[in-house]
């Protein structure tokens, strides 16, 4: 059986490097990108199971992103990263 691919879009480097190795270890197939647009490029090759997304990202927002990716594939599973903690953010995530 295949271990899950998950795709991680997040810009802080150093951050997305600790999710990344950490992940891998756990036996998860993984992809790091900064941004969307390096995201939907990959995507183009093959298809996630778990979208790791931060909300403020440079370009599009993991909102947006989540969005998007869900419309094409509704039973994908998305997990959003932030520091953002106002309610308003977390019922946006939610939402999204």
């Amino acid at each position: 059986m295949t271990s899950p691919m998950v795709y991680i879009c997040e810009d802080d480097p150093g951050l997305g490097e600790v999710i990344l190795d950490r992940l891998e270890k756990e036996g998860y197939r993984c992809h790091l990108f900064c941004e969307a647009s390096e995201m939907d490029e990959h995507s183009n090759t093959s298809m996630p199971d778990l979208l790791l997304l931060d909300i403020q990202l440079p370009g599009e927002s993991g909102y947006s992103i989540a969005e998007r990716y869900l419309r094409a594939l509704p039973e994908l599973r998305v997990i959003m990263m932030s520091v953002l903690n106002k309610q308003h953010d977390v019922l946006t995530g939610y939402d999204a």
